[in-house]
């Protein structure tokens, strides 16, 4: 039986995050452009725009949570490459598990918004983060189905199966 790293569920749930945002970023990197340039209905965009997208947004959630903008951001529209992705996702991760294991749900943050600043709960941000990740993972999986690929199981049995190899 597996054992877990750290005994605070966010905490847990973050590795796993992590975890699958490379599994994903990984199964979408030996596509060619064609490939990564389609899209299919009800899924946010391209492969690449997506990537991009799920990648900026926890960067972004990372920068509301610490309160200080991020060394190297991403830029909206500018797909940095596959490298550049793969070393952001796990230091973002890394700081989002760090986040998580010294806060409380009931914490606070500021939110920048179209309309201005607003105070959020520090658990919604986790809940938006884990959630946000989740869907798009699922629409690059989709999207990878549609070009006859298999996708990655992302699932919590492979990522236990992942843990106990790492241990």
């Amino acid at each position: 039986m597996v054992q877990m790293v750290n005994e605070n569920i966010t905490v847990e749930l973050l590795r796993h995050n992590t975890w699958a945002n490379l599994g994903v970023l990984d199964a979408c990197a030996p596509l060619n452009d064609a490939q990564l340039d389609i899209t299919v209905p009800a899924t946010y965009g391209s492969i690449r725009d997506t990537l991009l997208h799920l990648v900026r947004s926890e960067q972004i959630y990372l920068s509301t949570l610490t309160g200080h903008a991020p060394d190297e951001p991403l830029q909206r529209d500018q797909f940095p490459g596959f490298a550049v992705l793969r070393e952001q996702i796990p230091r973002i991760g890394a700081g989002l598990a760090q986040e998580a294991a010294q806060r409380r749900a009931t914490d606070t943050c500021r939110r920048v918004t179209a309309d201005g600043v607003e105070i959020v709960p520090v658990g919604i941000l986790f809940i938006q983060t884990l959630q946000h990740s989740t869907e798009h993972r699922t629409e690059l999986n989709m999207i990878l189905t549609h070009l006859g690929i298999t996708p990655p199981d992302l699932g919590g049995w492979c990522y236990a199966e992942a843990a106990e190899t790492a241990l």
